[in-house]
């Protein structure tokens, strides 16, 4: 599976990245890599963002759940539906 991490300020999207995981990858991992990728700090992952990505393969984590001060409002994580029907392999 494909995730997109990306940084969004003032409604703006910023830094981004793809990253290839496996399906059954945890959030907290996905979250882990995207931020190492980006270079910036983690954000606390909380039940309501694993619940969100069990749900809707999406999740945002606002600046205020980062323990260090971060130049954006807002990271999102967001997988990558291929509709095509077309298998990666």
């Amino acid at each position: 599976m494909r995730v997109w991490v990306f940084e969004k300020k003032k409604q703006k999207m910023g830094r981004n990245v793809i990253l290839e995981v496996p399906d059954s990858q945890e959030l907290e991992e996905i979250v882990k890599k995207g931020c190492e990728a980006l270079r910036i700090a983690q954000p606390m992952v909380l039940s309501l963002h694993k619940k969100d990505w069990e749900t809707f393969r999406f999740a945002h984590f606002n600046a205020d759940l980062f323990i260090e001060s971060v130049p954006f409002d807002r990271l999102e994580v967001q997988a990558i539906i291929d509709r095509s029907g077309k298998d990666d392999a």
